[in-house]
């Protein structure tokens, strides 16, 4: 889960639109229009005479060496025929350029449609199959990531938690905060150590918005977007994240949140048919992983309802930053019990299909 655009008074390009035309000169004369549903980059969508575009103001977050990781996985995925979108080099081979402190790139548009929730199991498979097909195809890739983010520390999350409480004890929802905090705290004392398990490479964000379906035909997985979050790590965790995102009919902040066991048959069924070497307790990681994720997410959230400056949020349903980021939370905390609750369920569901 990573931090949403900070807002602004226009979506013009202006400047950006300028930087672009002056170096590449494919897309001068092409119509821009704002690409809705991004939260991360300021993205446009670009029809020129050289053909349809996307480009991107890249957040702040992101080490613009990450380019060349994403150039070094998406040419590896090509030649094994899995589509992405790909980074088009400006006029003089440059794969991002920098223009008024932005770091700008410009990348093939792939057509498709992002759904919200997955509420069939079918689809749950097909997004597993996706997920599993990219994580095998990536298998062979002999890469040193040059853009290394330390995503999932759960352990470092609650930590953070824990001095936020205690340095914004004036805050107005340090008391509902403070009492979830103690809670998670609790859990996460007991939740199982992944992080000796093997590594692969994974996309690093799988929530099922990133994964583009074909507007022609509906549950057909077309391609997976946003890979500045690619690298190396344990399943438990990216598996864990799909599962958080693909398998609680209730949403983010839902507090009747849970595992569908429907939806999690078919997202292990479907990843179980690309990847068949798996380890024993990759298999294991497959069941907890959610409850890493939930559990961490929760401590994030938590955190940022006192600092008030991570996370986006949604003045129309909230009346600051704090009480979003707190409905979040106790959504996460929610997600978590209930998963924890259900992991018998899934481990005869994992054991079923993976034996």
């Amino acid at each position: 889960m990573l931090p949403t655009v900070p807002p602004r008074d226009t979506d013009d390009p202006g400047a950006t639109k300028a930087a672009v035309e002056a170096r590449y000169r494919g897309l001068r004369g092409g119509r821009w229009s704002v690409l809705a549903g991004g939260l991360i980059h300021r993205t446009h969508r670009v029809d020129a005479p050289a053909g349809r575009f996307v480009v991107q103001e890249v957040s702040p977050i992101f080490d613009p060496v990450v380019h060349e990781d994403i150039e070094a996985v998406t040419a590896h995925l090509a030649r094994k025929g899995i589509v992405t979108p790909r980074l088009l080099a400006a006029d003089d081979g440059a794969r991002w350029i920098e223009a008024g402190g932005r770091v700008i790139r410009v990348l093939t548009f792939v057509e498709g449609r992002a759904i919200e929730r997955v509420t069939d199991p079918a689809v749950a498979r097909a997004a597993g199959a996706a997920l599993g097909a990219f994580h095998a195809a990536l298998s062979d890739l002999d890469h040193e990531f040059r853009s290394v983010r330390v995503a999932h520390d759960p352990a470092r999350h609650v930590g953070a938690l824990v001095v936020a409480v205690d340095a914004h004890a004036g805050h107005r929802l340090h008391d509902e905060v403070a009492r979830l905090a103690e809670a998670i705290a609790a859990e996460a004392a007991g939740l199982p150590d992944v992080g000796g398990q093997p590594r692969r490479i994974v996309h690093g964000d799988p929530k099922i918005t990133n994964l583009l379906f074909d507007p022609a035909v509906p549950g057909r997985p077309v391609a997976w977007v946003d890979l500045d979050t690619c690298g190396r790590q344990v399943l438990a965790y990216e598996f864990g994240d799909a599962v958080r995102s693909w398998t609680n009919p209730a949403g983010e902040e839902g507090a009747d949140a849970r595992v569908d066991p429907d939806l999690f048959r078919g997202a292990v069924a479907g990843y179980a048919s690309a990847v068949q070497d798996l380890a024993p307790e990759e298999r294991e990681g497959l069941v907890v992983g959610v409850e890493i994720i939930a559990l961490e997410l929760a401590s994030r959230f938590a955190t940022d309802a006192l600092e008030e400056s991570y996370f986006g949020w949604d003045p129309a349903r909230h009346p600051a930053s704090g009480e979003h980021q707190l409905a979040r939370a106790r959504g996460q905390w929610a997600l978590y019990r209930a998963a924890r609750a259900g992991r018998a369920v899934r481990e005869r569901i994992v054991r079923d299909l993976l034996g």
